[in-house]
C-alpha cells in the first residue's frame, strides 16, 4: 500500500524499519542529532540517539535543530524514487542534498553544516530504508 508523502506516517514507517534493523555506525557518524526536515510547508523532526532514530514528530523549533534538510516536495520525491529504484544512496545525496542542491542543508548554529557532514552516513543509512516504502 502506498504511503502519502509528505506525512508523519511516512517518517514513522521509516523509523520503524530502522528500529527493526538498527543502523550500526561507530564514532561521530553514529552519535546524537536533532534533524529538521522541511518538505515545502511541511516540517518534521528526527531525533537520533547513539545512531538510532528514537523519535519522529511534526514540526520542531528550528532553533533546537542541529541542522535542517529543506527542499521542495519534487526533490524529496526524486530522492526516494531513486533510492527505491536501487540507486546508490550516497550518489543520490551527492546529486540532491547539499549547499547548492535541490535539498539544502540549513542551520542556525555555526557548527550545523559540519555536523551534517559527520552525520551524513547516518542519514544515508536511515534513508536507504525508504526503498522498502511505496510513496503516493
Amino acid at each position: 500500500m502506498a504511503m502519502r508523502f509528505p506525512s508523519l506516517e511516512f517518517w514513522q514507517a521509516l523509523e520503524r524499519l530502522e528500529q527493526e534493523k538498527p543502523i550500526s555506525l561507530v564514532g561521530e557518524a553514529g552519535g546524537d542529532a536533532l534533524i529538521g526536515l522541511s518538505v515545502d510547508e511541511h516540517a518534521f523532526m528526527l531525533e537520533f540517539e547513539d545512531g538510532i532514530c528514537e523519535a519522529v514528530a511534526l514540526g520542531g523549533n528550528p532553533n533546537d535543530m542541529d541542522f535542517t534538510l529543506s527542499g521542495p516536495e519534487e526533490a524529496w520525491r526524486e530522492l526516494f524514487v531513486r533510492i527505491g529504484a536501487g540507486d546508490d544512496v550516497a550518489d543520490c545525496f551527492d546529486d540532491l542534498v547539499g549547499p547548492s542542491a535541490s535539498i539544502q542543508v540549513e542551520s542556525l548554529q555555526d557548527e550545523g553544516i559540519e555536523l551534517f557532514a559527520s552525520r551524513r552516513p547516518l542519514l544515508e543509512a536511515f534513508f536507504a530504508e525508504a526503498g522498502a516504502l511505496e510513496i503516493d
